[in-house]
């Protein structure tokens, strides 16, 4: 009796049983870096668009607390809110969309919510705007390597 059929094995009428197994054909992407004009592009529209709409919710509920301490503690919650929701869900950020960017995780797969955050939470990091510049060919800030992503040309 031939050891590698099984005349009891259920299989459905679309699937030959006696066909050879076929290997899945992994395609390799090229993930070309965005370019520091790019970053610096998506940094620009961000500030511009989150800067807009928090001051006009902030306006429109009355809600600006007058104490400056209580409204930094407030604006980096909202920014490390936007960039994690919108890069953990959508692999964006409003800015990333405009220029034709999007950020990926080392596999070139959108980054889960937990890489989402810690990209968020590192962008406070002293001086870790100017680690862009630093960087060399990979053109990937702290933010970046420390949560295991890359911003990329979209293709």
């Amino acid at each position: 009796m031939n050891d590698n059929h099984n005349p009891y094995q259920v299989v459905p009428r679309s699937v030959d049983p006696y066909a050879a197994p076929v290997s899945p054909v992994v395609h390799e992407v090229e993930l070309e870096p965005a370019g520091l004009g790019l970053r610096f592009l998506n940094y620009l529209i961000d500030s511009l668009v989150f800067g807009f709409v928090y001051g006009f919710v902030l306006g429109l509920l009355h809600a600006a607390p007058r104490d400056p301490i209580a409204y930094m503690f407030l604006s980096i919650g909202a920014t490390i809110a936007y960039y994690t929701i919108m890069e953990g869900a959508f692999g964006v950020t409003l800015g990333k969309l405009a220029t034709g960017t999007r950020v990926v995780d080392e596999d070139g797969n959108p980054p889960s919510p937990g890489k989402a955050m810690i990209r968020s939470l590192c962008r406070f990091i002293p001086f870790e705007p100017f680690s862009l510049l630093f960087s060399g060919e990979r053109r990937s800030g702290w933010h970046d390597s420390l949560a295991g992503t890359l911003v990329v040309k979209k293709t």
